[in-house]
Protein backbone atom coordinates (compact mmCIF):
# COMPACT_ATOMS: atom_id res chain seq x y z
CA UNK A 1 0.00 0.00 0.00
CA UNK A 2 1.76 3.14 -1.25
CA UNK A 3 0.37 6.55 -0.37
CA UNK A 4 0.82 9.13 -3.11
CA UNK A 5 0.48 12.39 -1.21
CA UNK A 6 1.09 13.85 2.19
CA UNK A 7 -2.65 14.51 2.55
CA UNK A 8 -3.43 10.82 2.10
CA UNK A 9 -0.87 9.99 4.78
CA UNK A 10 -2.32 12.56 7.18
CA UNK A 11 -5.87 11.31 6.62
CA UNK A 12 -4.78 7.69 7.08
CA UNK A 13 -2.95 8.46 10.34
CA UNK A 14 -5.94 10.40 11.67
CA UNK A 15 -8.37 7.60 10.84
CA UNK A 16 -6.09 4.96 12.36
CA UNK A 17 -5.98 7.08 15.49
CA UNK A 18 -9.78 6.83 15.50
CA UNK A 19 -9.21 3.04 15.61
CA UNK A 20 -10.69 2.22 12.23
CA UNK A 21 -9.52 -0.86 10.44
CA UNK A 22 -6.52 -0.23 8.23
CA UNK A 23 -8.43 -1.11 5.03
CA UNK A 24 -11.31 1.21 5.92
CA UNK A 25 -8.91 4.01 6.74
CA UNK A 26 -7.00 3.56 3.49
CA UNK A 27 -10.18 3.47 1.38
CA UNK A 28 -11.64 6.52 3.07
CA UNK A 29 -8.40 8.52 3.03
CA UNK A 30 -7.67 7.81 -0.60
CA UNK A 31 -11.17 8.65 -1.78
CA UNK A 32 -11.44 11.84 0.24
CA UNK A 33 -8.17 12.98 -1.28
CA UNK A 34 -9.49 12.25 -4.76
CA UNK A 35 -12.78 14.14 -4.42
CA UNK A 36 -11.44 17.36 -2.94
CA UNK A 37 -11.53 19.05 -6.31
CA UNK A 38 -8.08 20.56 -6.89
CA UNK A 39 -8.51 19.64 -10.54
CA UNK A 40 -11.32 22.16 -10.97
CA UNK A 41 -9.26 24.95 -9.42
CA UNK A 42 -6.19 24.10 -11.48
CA UNK A 43 -8.22 23.86 -14.68
CA UNK A 44 -9.92 27.21 -14.00
CA UNK A 45 -6.64 28.99 -13.32
CA UNK A 46 -4.99 27.46 -16.39
CA UNK A 47 -7.96 28.38 -18.61
CA UNK A 48 -8.12 31.92 -17.22
CA UNK A 49 -4.43 32.39 -18.02
CA UNK A 50 -5.03 31.05 -21.56
CA UNK A 51 -2.65 28.14 -20.96
CA UNK A 52 -5.19 25.51 -22.02
CA UNK A 53 -7.95 25.48 -24.60
CA UNK A 54 -11.67 25.38 -23.89
CA UNK A 55 -11.81 21.76 -25.05
CA UNK A 56 -9.05 20.65 -22.66
CA UNK A 57 -10.66 22.68 -19.85
CA UNK A 58 -13.91 20.80 -20.47
CA UNK A 59 -12.10 17.45 -20.40
CA UNK A 60 -10.44 18.32 -17.08
CA UNK A 61 -13.72 19.40 -15.49
CA UNK A 62 -15.58 16.32 -16.71
CA UNK A 63 -12.77 14.06 -15.52
CA UNK A 64 -12.86 15.65 -12.07
CA UNK A 65 -16.64 15.28 -11.89
CA UNK A 66 -16.48 11.66 -13.06
CA UNK A 67 -13.81 10.76 -10.50
CA UNK A 68 -15.94 12.34 -7.76
CA UNK A 69 -18.93 10.27 -8.83
CA UNK A 70 -16.87 7.08 -8.93
CA UNK A 71 -15.46 7.79 -5.47
CA UNK A 72 -18.96 8.30 -4.06
CA UNK A 73 -20.28 5.09 -5.60
CA UNK A 74 -17.23 3.19 -4.37
CA UNK A 75 -17.83 4.42 -0.81
CA UNK A 76 -21.46 3.35 -1.09
CA UNK A 77 -20.37 -0.06 -2.41
CA UNK A 78 -17.95 -0.51 0.49
CA UNK A 79 -20.72 0.35 2.92
CA UNK A 80 -23.02 -2.24 1.32
CA UNK A 81 -20.32 -4.88 1.80
CA UNK A 82 -19.90 -4.01 5.46
CA UNK A 83 -22.57 -1.80 7.02
CA UNK A 84 -20.33 -0.93 9.97
CA UNK A 85 -17.24 0.03 7.98
CA UNK A 86 -17.56 3.78 8.61
CA UNK A 87 -19.56 3.78 11.87
CA UNK A 88 -16.68 5.07 13.94
CA UNK A 89 -16.59 8.27 11.90
CA UNK A 90 -19.94 9.42 13.22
Amino acid sequence: MKLQTLNEQQILITLIALSLLLLSAYIFGTLIEKIKGPGIVLATVAYSANIISLEFFTVLILTTMLSSLIAGYFLRYQQKLDKNIFNKLS
